[in-house]
């Protein structure tokens, strides 16, 4: 496998709440998208990914790799909410999660929040996650058309989130991993101005995984950058 990454500040925003990681080696990879008053969101995003990328590092002999990405994530959420209560100045923080366990031709991912999870394959792109958040409600009760998520005024609404409470509910999934399939992991800060079929476009264009990240966190950028923008690109073999 190959993987290429990047995160930047975007031109609104006065830090970087995003974060990720990954071990290319033991195909783990994490991308977290932080909240909360001053550098709290920021705090709360490393925890995540490190706290994944340590847990899963750190797995079982035999550890079923669905069960370990769970365990890692609700670890993860853990130790953000036990850290929020006993440190006043980091009370309310929060973070998406997404992550990704490749190995033996399958992948495990996790996922709580509003980042994104997409696969590339046989030329198609393919949203794996679903947001946590109050217009997917919308749009799942057919309150709103799915056009109208990008815009409404509810769009910054995440109902699901690490560190919010002691426990958490989170999605995992499975699936195969074939050959010359590729997966993007990815904060909204990328989907909020770059729409599914410009993801696979830069991706197809494009060999090299770094070069990709950079070109889609440029058009990003010239659309506007209003929020940090991160993603991950993973390309098998």
């Amino acid at each position: 496998m190959r993987v290429g990454g990047r995160t930047d500040i975007g031109k609104v925003r006065k830090t970087n709440e995003d974060a990720m990681g990954f071990d290319l080696e033991r195909g783990i990879f994490v991308v977290a998208d932080g909240m909360g008053g001053h550098a709290a969101g920021e705090v709360a995003s490393r925890m995540a990914v490190d706290t994944i990328v340590a847990g899963l590092e750190d797995r079982a002999p035999g550890q079923d790799a669905a069960d370990a990405m769970f365990a890692a994530v609700v670890e993860a959420n853990q130790r953000i909410s036990t850290s929020a209560g006993l440190d006043p100045s980091l009370k309310g923080m929060g973070t998406t999660v997404v992550a990704a366990l490749i190995e033996e031709g399958r992948c495990a991912i996790g996922h709580v929040g509003d980042s994104r999870v997409y696969l590339i394959r046989e030329e198609r792109i393919i949203q794996l996650t679903e947001d946590h958040s109050m217009v997917q409600e919308l749009v799942k009760r057919g309150a709103i058309p799915a056009e109208a998520a990008e815009t409404h005024p509810l769009r910054n609404t995440i109902l699901r989130s690490l560190g919010q409470h002691p426990s958490i509910e989170v999605d995992i999934l499975t699936l195969d991993w074939r050959p010359g399939d590729r997966l993007v992991l990815c904060t909204d800060g990328l989907t909020r101005f770059a729409r599914p079929e410009e993801i696979l476009a830069a991706v197809s264009q494009d060999e090299d995984p770094d070069h990709v990240c950079r070109d889609l966190v440029d058009l990003a950028l010239e659309r506007g950058g209003r929020d940090n923008i991160t993603l991950i690109l993973v390309c098998g073999a």
